[in-house]
């Protein structure tokens, strides 16, 4: 987003995606932003605590960038993240990288379908854009996460090397 000084970040707790466009220094949600380094340490919890994700592990999330003239957004989907386990092995540092089951689903699906779902496309077809749509609260939503216990993630973890 060339000459972004400050940008705003919105989640869709429903649709699990994080948004990250412009703003106006004045906007009272408005954050630095220098796309070469971005320090996320103010925000991240909150992320972590409503993605239900472990604090000792690190998530890579897939990103696209919708960009309509000099409008862009950058769209994370947070549903589909990578998760990077770092543990020690024989005394060395070792990571362990568990990819979506999801994404192991989606090799070889027809062009027509993968447009129909695609957000990009989605996006590129509305005849109108609004970016700069003032943000709601999504309603209904109160924290609904659940963070899994020990069991649960032991569990989820077996079944994701399963298919690695």
């Amino acid at each position: 987003m060339p000459g972004t000084e400050s940008v705003e970040l919105l989640i869709h707790p429903g649709e699990r995606l994080l948004a990250v466009r412009k703003a106006d220094a004045h906007n009272k949600n408005a954050i630095s932003w220098d796309a070469s380094s971005v320090s996320s340490a103010a925000f991240m919890p909150i992320l972590f605590e409503l993605c239900g994700w472990h604090t000792g592990w690190s998530y890579r999330s897939p990103a696209v960038c919708l960009a309509r003239k000099k409008e862009r957004v950058l769209l994370f989907d947070l549903g589909a993240t990578e998760t990077i386990i770092r543990e020690n092995e024989d005394g060395k540092q070792a990571s362990k990288r568990y990819l979506p089951t999801a994404w192991l689903d989606s090799f070889g699906t027809s062009m027509p379908g993968s447009y129909a779902n695609c957000r990009r496309h989605l996006a590129m077809s509305l005849s109108k854009w609004i970016i700069n749509a003032p943000a709601l609260p999504v309603s209904g939503f109160e924290s609904m996460v659940e963070i899994p216990d020990e069991g649960r993630i032991q569990t989820v973890l077996k079944a994701m090397e399963a298919v690695a």
